[in-house]
């Protein structure tokens, strides 16, 4: 065998090598391995075209909150009415839920293993409770709310428990579920949590890294443009006028 550095060279070398020795007779069935090889290729069943779905279906029933449970593991649908029964499709990742009919795509919801909560549709999940604000603390996706956001919902007066339910529904439409933890955390600190704070404070955050940029234009000379002035210089020149 020659020696070969590049592995390209080497996997072409080793294919012509293993293609030769196709033309030997098989050891113990007495034809070429080439022949016993076209044999086998006749009787070879074709790949489907399509992968195949992994996947179980089941039925179920939400309860008044809108939640069932699948491997004992509750899941919210924010767009059903109570003790509606729904055609599911489970996944590994997933969990795709139906009309009962299996006609109507009502939502899919990411399994527990693998929820994060950029995913999730929080204005479905947490509008069911705007008119119950007691009903939160046993919401599904509770967990997975950011520690600040669940700090600010949970307070222990249900007027204002039900208030800021409204102000995240609203803040929802417009920023993320990390952007507003991030505004609420601040606004928790400074005794700020009305709407239009933890708007200003969103305004604020969205706002305080941009730069200005340099405005385009074509008729400044180049000179100008990348002029850098020397400090140094002129304290130097104002040193001398003042002596």
């Amino acid at each position: 065998m020659p020696v070969i550095d590049d592995m390209d060279e080497f996997n072409e070398y080793l294919k012509k090598e293993l293609i030769a020795d196709r033309q030997r007779k098989h050891s113990s069935k007495d034809k070429l391995i080439a022949r016993l090889w076209e044999d086998d290729l006749n009787k070879l069943l074709v790949l489907p075209t399509t992968p195949k779905e992994i996947v179980r279906t089941e039925t179920a029933i939400v309860n008044k909150y809108g939640e069932f449970k699948i491997d004992n593991n509750p899941y919210h649908v924010g767009i059903v009415h109570p003790h509606q029964k729904l055609f599911l499709k489970v996944y590994w990742d997933k969990i795709i839920a139906y009309d009962q009919y299996g006609e109507e795509l009502l939502t899919q919801i990411p399994r527990k293993y693998v929820q994060q909560t950029g995913k999730i549709d929080w204005q479905s999940e947490l509008k069911i409770f705007k008119n119950k604000p007691r009903a939160i603390e046993h919401a599904t996706y509770l967990k997975a709310l950011p520690v600040k956001v669940k700090e600010y919902l949970l307070s222990d007066n249900l007027s204002t428990r039900r208030e800021r339910i409204k102000i995240l529904l609203t803040l929802l439409t417009d920023y993320s579920i990390t952007e507003i933890n991030t505004a609420i955390s601040t606004g928790l600190n400074t005794n700020r949590t009305s709407l239009s704070d933890i708007k200003a404070i969103l305004y604020y955050q969205r706002t305080e890294n941009k730069q200005n940029r340099p405005i385009e234009e074509s008729f400044s000379p180049e000179s100008v443009v990348n002029w850098q002035p020397v400090l140094a210089d002129y304290n130097k020149l104002c040193q001398e006028v003042i002596s």
